[in-house]
């Protein structure tokens, strides 16, 4: 999956750093790697 792809499907379930996230993916963790990069405030 493309990593701004991934970034806007986290930005679109509205994931709060606070709650767990469950990548439905289980690839090769684009989906947790942009979550972790939008927690830390870094432009995906």
């Amino acid at each position: 999956m493309k990593e701004n792809i991934a970034a806007s499907l986290v930005r679109i379930c509205n994931w709060h750093f606070k709650h767990p996230l469950l990548d439905p993916m289980c690839g090769s963790g684009t989906i947790c790697i942009e979550a972790a990069m939008i927690a830390k405030n870094i432009a995906p």
